[in-house]
C-alpha cells in the first residue's frame, strides 16, 4: 500500500475505518506503525484483514503499551 509508505512517522493518530484494505495494505500499515514511534492510536476497523494480520496489530499493541489499535 503506497499510501502507508507516504505517512510521516510523526503522526500521532491514524484512522482508516471501512476502507476495504486487505492484507497487503494491512502489512504495509504494520510496517509503518513499527516506525511511527509517536503514534498513540490507529483505528483500522471494518477492513478486510485476515486473522493473521489482526494478530500482528494486536502483537504490536502489546509490545508498545502506549499505542492503541482498534481493529
Amino acid at each position: 500500500m503506497a499510501l502507508a509508505e507516504a505517512f510521516p512517522t510523526t503522526l500521532v493518530e491514524l484512522g482508516l475505518v471501512d476502507c476495504s484494505i486487505g492484507d497487503v495494505g494491512g502489512l504495509a500499515l504494520l510496517a509503518w506503525a513499527r516506525t511511527a514511534v509517536d503514534a498513540r492510536m490507529i483505528c483500522v476497523e471494518g477492513n478486510d484483514f485476515s486473522a493473521d494480520v489482526k494478530s500482528g496489530f494486536a502483537d504490536l499493541g502489546r509490545e508498545r503499551g502506549s499505542l492503541l489499535f482498534v481493529v
